[in-house]
């Protein structure tokens, strides 16, 4: 994972050269190789947050009893991203930002990308900062609209069922990370929705809007997780040499590309 950053807002992606997140921390008397001891290091402001990921991980008590995978994880992936948004959220302030830091955290579908969200939310949360996590998959669009956009491209494998651009609801996406970063005052409440991917035997639809997450106040940093996060669209004869069914989601992209950079990509919303 490489992070890259823009004013007041920043993405979080995999295969792009960025600023360095592959740097390990050091945890209390653990090396990170084979589970060998080493002498303990200098104690580090990030000692508290790595013990207090760890035992929401489940993995609380000793050092000795904590798994080595457990401990890599934290020390190389989740202390890292943590260290790094930390130090934008210093520079978001001292630029004098209005408003929320939002983190955007793209990455493969199955590797972590929710669970690493979870563990910054909380450890953020614990630091005594208001953290907010989202999920572009609680954009989906409804199943009646799902049907609609599969009924619009017939045979076209890629919008069958949601997941691909074009299966997401824009403009409710855009609307919410808007709400977040504009939110002021200890009244102040957004509505971020949820999505039921239970329903309809796996298909998925929104739950009613009585059941979305209530935020109440302003927050600190907003952490949005999402599979194809800051994708870009290719050459149109490209995407159809590749698969004719790439192109109306190639299309689908340059259009949510082109919303993103005039709405939520700018330093202000």
């Amino acid at each position: 994972v490489s992070i890259a950053a823009r004013p007041g807002h920043c993405f979080i992606q995999p295969y792009r050269a960025a600023a360095p997140v592959g740097r390990c921390y050091a945890l209390p008397a653990m090396a990170h190789a084979g589970g060998s001891r080493l002498s303990p290091p200098a104690p580090s402001p990030l000692d508290g947050v790595a013990k207090f990921m760890l035992a929401h991980l489940g993995h609380g008590g000793s050092w000795d009893t904590v798994p080595p995978e457990a401990r890599a994880r934290v020390s190389r992936y989740y202390l890292p991203v943590y260290a790094w948004i930390q130090d934008q959220l210093k520079q978001h302030r001292d630029a004098g930002e209005r408003g929320p830091l939002v983190v955007g955290i793209s990455a493969p579908q199955g590797c972590g990308k929710s669970t690493l969200c979870e563990e910054l939310h909380a450890a953020f949360e614990e630091q005594g900062l208001k953290a907010v996590g989202v999920s572009i998959d609680d954009f989906y669009l409804t199943h009646t609209e799902l049907q609609r956009v599969s009924g619009e491209h017939p045979g076209n494998r890629l919008l069958e069922k949601r997941g691909n651009a074009l299966t997401h609801d824009l403009e409710l996406g855009t609307a919410t990370l808007r709400a977040l970063s504009s939110a002021a005052g200890s009244d102040a409440r957004t509505r971020v929705p949820r999505y039921d991917k239970s329903a309809h035997a796996g298909r998925g639809d929104r739950f009613p809007e009585d059941q979305w997450a209530a935020v109440e106040g302003p927050v600190d940093l907003v952490l949005f997780e999402g599979w194809m996060l800051g994708f870009q669209a290719t050459d149109e004869e490209a995407a159809a040499a590749i698969d004719p069914d790439l192109v109306p989601i190639n299309r689908a992209l340059r259009r949510s590309r082109d919303t993103a950079a005039a709405t939520v990509m700018e330093p202000r919303v």
